[in-house]
């Protein structure tokens, strides 16, 4: 617990060890020059031993079961926060948005809100994805065949400032986007227990919005859950794979902001780092915390970005 009632634990405890010394000294003070009512005060303690013990009882208790309350509130938002981060992985902020049944808008997009990113210090990482969703995946090695599984074609180097991708079986290991080849594909451990896939499997992957056609790709390898995708299934691959299906290319769908304050604290940071894009690239503030919105258009795209907090 590091709050309570929106207060600084640290502090609390401070401002509360002060007023009890407070009150303690002017107690002693009120004893020393009032000895008569001290001890006025202090001859029914003896006398009524077992009121005294069950006073103090009723004290200890009532502090316990206040105890036990906040730390039950406390254990319940750590579970969910733990939760959340382990299904978000380590994005704090989603920049979506675009035309057609993917969402899609310029790539050019993304290099804008880099480029905006390095001059603001609340932003560590930004990433982009073109994202599929609701794709059925068949793992012709194992025979296991699974939906709902999301593709996530990054651009490639953009995944490491989220941490980058670790080898599931070798945490030594770093994968990146930038090697995997055309129809090969990355993993998360999640999607590999659920397909119980390995490294080498051939998987035939099929979309409603593809009917009548499936595509092959090669399990390059398993990456641990993390960075750009959490405990989700997720297929990852080289924002080209996807373009080529599409046949679409120099679109995104899906924009990544990581802030500074690590996986838990960077989404209270959340308010602080927006901005509109406008056509020639510069961009203010909002300051409500609430969305990105494009005050103009680029050329090529009807784009309304909304930045989502998580």
């Amino acid at each position: 617990m590091t709050h309570l009632f929106g207060i600084p634990i640290d502090r609390l405890t401070t401002i509360l060890l002060v007023a009890t010394l407070i009150i303690i000294g002017l107690v002693a003070l009120l004893a020393i020059s009032n000895v008569l009512f001290f001890k006025i005060g202090i001859r029914n303690i003896p006398r009524r031993r077992t009121q005294m013990l069950l006073i103090i009882f009723a004290l200890m208790l009532s502090t316990t079961l206040l105890s036990s309350v906040l730390a039950t509130g406390d254990v319940i938002n750590t579970a969910v926060q733990t939760v959340a981060v382990y299904n978000l992985g380590s994005v704090d902020e989603t920049i979506e948005g675009g035309h057609g049944a993917l969402g899609t808008f310029p790539d050019g997009v993304y290099y804008q809100v880099k480029d905006l990113a390095n001059h603001d210090a609340d932003i560590t990482a930004v990433g982009a994805a073109l994202t599929e969703h609701d794709l059925l995946v068949a793992d012709t090695t194992s025979r296991q065949v699974r939906s709902k599984v999301t593709a996530l074609a990054i651009i490639p180097d953009s995944e490491q400032g989220f941490g980058g991708m670790q080898d599931d079986t070798n945490a030594r290991r770093h994968l990146t986007i930038a090697a995997l080849g055309v129809n090969d594909v990355y993993l998360n451990h999640t999607t590999a227990v659920l397909l119980n896939a390995r490294a080498g499997d051939t998987l035939y992957v099929y979309s409603q919005r593809w009917p009548g056609q499936r595509y092959q790709m090669h399990v390059a390898a398993i990456v641990g859950d993390g960075g750009l995708v959490g405990e989700l299934p997720f297929l990852l691959s080289n924002i080209q794979t996807f373009h080529n299906i599409e046949h679409n290319n120099d679109f995104i769908s899906q924009i990544f902001v990581s802030n500074r304050g690590g996986v838990t604290n960077g989404v209270d940071l959340a308010d602080l780092p927006d901005f509109c894009l406008t056509g020639g690239g510069a961009a203010r503030r909002n300051g409500d915390g609430a969305s990105y919105r494009r005050t103009t258009t680029p050329p090529g795209a009807d784009v309304s970005l909304r930045g989502h907090r998580l």
